[in-house]
This record gives structure tokens, sequence and C-alpha cells, in this order.
């Protein structure tokens, strides 16, 4: 009798372990960096009181891909970001629905995080402007693959 109540506490125990839900995997993201002839992409954002000189990048997104996509960056510990001023950007829509409109801000940093601005409804072309957000400052860095911004679709 005993056998059969130890028997039959494995035999619950089993069919409630095998019954849990699997843990779903987190999909790795596709990703598209910037329409550019080759790397490295300098970028030199400044704004003082006589000159106003954002940056523009876009991205070709394949017709295919599912959404959302998002922008995001990412700098390595240790890679050069040079700042003056206030170095907070804003980004601005070059197209789709929010035209002309910042759509996200950001105040780049080498922690080697990775740090999402914003996520959209994704189009075959996406361009944004940088742009210092206060009055006066400058951001300098270069885009290397892997270094600096890029689109994330298809997570």
């Amino acid at each position: 009798m005993q056998f059969t109540t130890i028997v039959l506490s494995v035999l619950s125990a089993a069919a409630a372990v095998s019954a849990a839900p699997a843990q779903q995997q987190k999909r790795a993201c596709e990703v598209k960096y910037p329409n550019a002839l080759g790397f490295p992409i300098n970028f030199h954002i400044s704004k003082d009181a006589t000159s106003n000189v954002p940056n523009d990048i876009s991205f070709t997104i394949p017709a295919n891909a599912r959404g959302p996509c998002s922008l995001v960056y990412q700098f390595p510990v240790g890679t050069p970001i040079t700042t003056t001023g206030n170095p907070a950007l804003n980004i601005k829509a070059l197209d789709g629905p929010a035209t002309g409109s910042i759509v996200g801000t950001a105040t780049f940093v080498a922690d080697g995080q990775l740090h999402t601005i914003n996520s959209f409804a994704c189009r075959t072309t996406m361009g944004f402007e940088l742009s210092i957000a206060g009055e006066a400052g400058s951001v300098n860095f270069s885009e290397v693959q892997g270094t600096g911004l890029w689109m994330t679709y298809n997570c």
C-alpha cells in the first residue's frame, strides 16, 4: 500500500512538471545599419548662437520586416564620444506619419548597454535627424558596425 502511494505521488509530480508550459526563448532581432557608402561614418552634431548643424541618418528596412522597428544605439565601454556643452540630442522623424516631429531624445554614453530611442511601425525607408536639444553643445562620434545607431526588427 505504501509503495502504491509513493508511486502515485511521483507520477502526479511528473505529470505536473510535463504539463508546465515551456519557456519561450527570446528571438534574436534582425539588425539594419545606416545607409552609407562605408564605415566609419563620422558624426559632428553641433549648435551655438550662430549655427545649427544637425546630422541625418537613414535606414532601408526590408519590405517583409515585422515590427516594431526600433531605433537603438550602443557604444562599447571606452568608445570615444566627444561632447561640449549640453550633449542631449533631439531625434526627429524625416519621413512617415510623424515627419518633422521629435520622436526621441538621447544623451549618448559609452556604457556598453543597448539603449532604445523609440519604436515605430516598420517602413522601407526610415530617416531621422539628430540635433542638439539645448541652446549650445556638440556631440562627435564615429559609427562603425556594432557601434553607434541601428534599427532592429523581427524581434
